[in-house]
C-alpha cells in the first residue's frame, strides 16, 4: 500500500546520528528535489524500488527495516561519498530511451555536479535500454539547449505531435535524411518529424556508494 514507508523514512532522517538530517541535505545526497522526498515521506508516492536500498544507504539504516519495518533498524554500514558541489537543474521530463513510454515524474529540479549545471541546461531522467552501452535506465542525462544537432550526437527530441519524448543518436539514414538511432540496435530508427532541444553534454548515474559522471562541453558522441 502507497505511503507505508514515508514514515519510515522522515523518522531515519529525523534521527540520523542523534542530531538529525534535514530533508535538503538527503535529497542532495540522493540527487532529486525536496519536493520528491517529501512526497515520499507524506505518503503521497512510495519510492521506486531502487531508491529503497539507496536511502537505506544514506540514512545509514537496514534496507529490510525501512522497506518494511521489519528486523533490527540500525545496520552497520559506511557513509556513502558523494562529491562536492552539487547544483540544481531544471527537469525537462522523463525521457524515453526505449518505446517511447514516459513514466510519470514529480521533479522539477534534480542535483547534479556543479560543471553540469548551467542556466541553459536542462536534465532528463533516462527510461529504457535503447541507449544501452552509453545511457542506462534512471540515468540524469544533461543536455544544452540546441534546436539541431549534428551527426554523431546524442540529442533529446520531441515527437512534432508532443506525444512524446526520446534519446537518440542523430545519424544519416540510408536516403541520406537525418533519422533518430538508437544504440541498442534491437530498436527501429524514428524517421516521423520531430524537434531536436538539446545535445547531451553529460550523464550522471549513481554506482553503490560511488557516483559516475562523463561530462563533455561539446557533446558527447557514443564511441
Amino acid at each position: 500500500m502507497a505511503g507505508e514507508i514515508g514514515p519510515r523514512i522522515r523518522a531515519a532522517r529525523e534521527a540520523f546520528r542523534g542530531v538529525g538530517m534535514d530533508q535538503k541535505t538527503l535529497a542532495a545526497r540522493l540527487a532529486i528535489s525536496s519536493a520528491r522526498l517529501s512526497n515520499w515521506e507524506n505518503g503521497k508516492h512510495d519510492p521506486p524500488p531502487d531508491f529503497v536500498a539507496r536511502l537505506a544507504e544514506a540514512l545509514e539504516i537496514a534496507p529490510r527495516w525501512l522497506s518494511s519495518g521489519e528486523g533490527p533498524k540500525g545496520e552497520a554500514r559506511l557513509t556513502p561519498t558523494f562529491p562536492a558541489g552539487l547544483s540544481a537543474v531544471k527537469v525537462y521530463g522523463t525521457v524515453s530511451a526505449g518505446n517511447g513510454n514516459a513514466r510519470p515524474f514529480d521533479e522539477d529540479e534534480v542535483y547534479v555536479p556543479n560543471e553540469l549545471a548551467r542556466s541553459d541546461y536542462g536534465a532528463l531522467i533516462v527510461d529504457g535500454d535503447s541507449m544501452n552501452p552509453l545511457l542506462f535506465n534512471a540515468d540524469v542525462a544533461v543536455f544544452k539547449d540546441a534546436r539541431e544537432g549534428r551527426v554523431g550526437q546524442i540529442v533529446a527530441a520531441c515527437m512534432e505531435d508532443g506525444s512524446e519524448w526520446v534519446v537518440k543518436q542523430l545519424q544519416r539514414g540510408d536516403d541520406g535524411r537525418l533519422v533518430l538511432a538508437s544504440l541498442n540496435h534491437g530498436y527501429p530508427d524514428i524517421a516521423v518529424p520531430y524537434e531536436i532541444h538539446g545535445y547531451l553534454v553529460g550523464y550522471y548515474r549513481v554506482e553503490g556508494p560511488e557516483r559516475t559522471i562523463r561530462y563533455n562541453p561539446y557533446g558527447l558522441r557514443a564511441r
